[in-house]
């Protein structure tokens, strides 16, 4: 038998190639059995159950135990076998919050996220502008002024004299701002006096002493530039969304909960399903800012097929914009900008209007908020749905973020049923200025996971990529330690709310699946459940925290098959 890694071949001996997913849908085909052994295996229930070895049946696990027990079930021969030769398998790890299509565009743009300073982020546009086709979009993200020795947002003027005919176009850390040249500005019209400054609900435009526009762009103001940028063509989109599902799949990631897509990119993930190119397990959410038009009310919520592959169920909602460019919406000011308490992007009656129209398509509404004013308006709008109709419950309505929140909203997550969305990488992205923002006191109480949810059951995990890291193994190491790499936080900031291995781990299998009504058949491994599993060489529940920020993804598994390594 021919051995490749930890894959033992054959795998899923056949008389034909393994069918795509919508041809598994409507074909009869062999029972396809797989045997895993040979390591530590998580089953990510509720008793943190562990065991030798999985007995999977049509991408099914079907048994689980002891090894030499589970040996005397399987058939004399055609069979496929995964040796762990001593790794550890998890429930697939999924990623609870996240954009397949903004994170591969975000592979092809100028990586700012190790600039040291602005001086460093202009030399790269430099080089890149000397490579650009005349005219052409220069596009980067990741630049954050708080790592930079002044900490200050920059000016335009710098970028404009190295790309004078190229528009520039660099996203901030964290999504919620941009830097941009004279070209770009001169396209969104913002190159002359604006002492009339456009109103942009929640965003702003920066100006200087002359009421000139510095290049910055804060919370929804990006839109301004960003409407100008080339409209992607279908292949652009495709090539972006195959590019993210192979990053993701080499860092353990089944599923994603793809935030803010509208028909055109579903059509586009129907068809990549149809022709056997989506791996991932993808649970979508419309892009709901604007309003549904009548044919998206009636068609969604939609699933594809009887695999889970694809699904459709949801609203997404953004209510405010990020801490570090002060665009959250604050019930009090912020610590270092005192009369700043930013603001909500809709009103509180446009966000209920909203919120019921998806509750009268049975559409389940997650809501960004980041602010506790944000929070406060979010819980307010569910409470009120609520009391329109006790079954409200039932659509586990989601807050996506939920970073800062009043105490006493609190109980009021676990109270209403209220599933918290958290990115545990946001918060050790964040702990270098949350101070700053909030104060010593407020900050104590942000990313409170166990304070939302108490029990841990409903409480999922994301990255937000490609606004944070989007390897789960980072979000584990977050959970655990409320820290990063390079920064500790302050024992007062880490507090209670750090988690344990198996608490961590759930937020990313079980909880994760939970948040998207699925639990019944995915985020554990336990009979009756999908075969999804994530193969590591660190155990995430036992392993010291430091030990994840190495770890290795050494085989992802979607429904028994083999999606990454062997």
């Amino acid at each position: 038998m021919l051995s490749t890694g930890l894959l033992s071949l054959p795998l899923l001996v056949l008389p034909q190639e393994l069918p795509t997913p919508r041809e598994s849908v409507a074909q009869e085909h062999p029972r396809e059995v797989l045997f895993v052994h040979g390591g530590r295996i998580h089953l990510g229930n509720d008793a943190g159950g562990v065991v030798e070895a999985l007995l999977i049946e049509d991408g099914r696990v079907v048994a689980t135990g002891r090894e030499q027990t589970l040996r005397r079930r399987l058939p004399e021969e055609g069979f496929g076998q995964i040796d762990l030769r001593g790794a550890v398998a998890v429930p697939g790890l999924q990623d609870a919050h996240g954009s397949l299509e903004r994170l591969g565009r975000r592979l092809e743009w100028l990586d700012l996220s190790d600039a040291a300073g602005p001086e460093e982020v202009v030399e790269r546009v430099r080089a890149a502008v000397e490579v650009a086709p005349k005219g052409g979009w220069i596009l980067g993200a990741g630049w954050d002024e708080q790592g930079w020795a002044l900490r200050e947002l920059p000016h335009h003027a710098a970028l404009s004299e190295v790309a004078p005919d190229h528009p520039v176009y660099l996203e901030r850390a964290g999504g919620h701002g941009a830097w941009v040249n004279l070209a770009a500005l001169e396209l969104a019209g913002l190159d002359g006096s604006l002492e009339l400054a456009p109103r942009i609900p929640g965003g702003r435009v920066r100006v200087d002493g002359e009421h000139m526009a510095t290049g910055v762009l804060l919370g929804p103001a990006v839109e301004l530039v960003r409407a100008h940028l080339p409209q992607p063509e279908r292949g652009d989109l495709e090539r972006w969304i195959l590019a993210a599902q192979e990053l993701l799949l080499a860092e353990g990631v089944t599923c994603v909960h793809e935030m803010g897509l509208d028909p055109e990119r579903v059509e586009l993930y129907e068809a990549l399903l149809a022709a056997g190119k989506l791996d991932l397990r993808v649970v979508g959410y419309l892009d709901g800012n604007a309003g549904l038009s009548e044919a998206d009310l009636e068609t969604y919520p939609r699933r594809f097929g009887d695999q889970d592959a694809l699904t459709v169920l949801g609203v997404f909602f953004r209510l405010d914009g990020d801490l570090a460019t002060r665009g959250a919406a604050l019930l009090a000011d912020y610590d270092d900008a005192p009369g700043e308490r930013g603001e909500l992007w809709l009103s509180e009656e446009r966000l209920t209007l909203l919120v019921h129209e998806a509750w009268q398509a049975g559409l389940q509404p997650a809501i960004s908020a980041v602010g506790d004013r944000a929070n406060r308006v979010a819980i307010d709008t569910y409470d009120r749905m609520i009391d329109v109709d006790e079954g409200f419950r039932r659509l586990r309505p989601r807050i996506e973020q939920a970073q800062v929140i009043s105490t006493a909203d609190f109980p009021r997550f676990p109270g209403l049923d209220i599933v918290p969305s958290m990115q545990p990488v946001h918060w050790a992205l964040g702990d270098a200025w949350l101070v700053e923002r909030l104060g010593q006191r407020r900050s104590r109480d942000a990313f409170g996971w166990r304070s939302l949810a108490p029990g841990l059951s409903h409480l999922a995990f994301g990255s937000g990529s490609p606004r944070g890291p989007s390897a789960p193994l980072l979000g584990i190491h977050a959970a655990r330690t409320r820290r990063d790499a390079q920064r500790m936080a302050s024992d007062d900031l880490i507090g209670v709310e750090r988690l344990d291995g198996l608490g961590a781990l759930a937020g990313f299998t079980r909880s994760a699946a939970y948040a998207v009504h699925q639990e019944d058949r995915r985020g554990q491994l336990s009979p009756g459940y999908w075969a999804d599993l994530t193969v590591l060489d660190v155990d995430p529940v036992e392993a010291e925290a430091d030990a994840l920020r190495e770890g290795r993804v050494l085989l992802t598994v979607i429904g028994g098959r083999v999606v990454h390594g062997g």
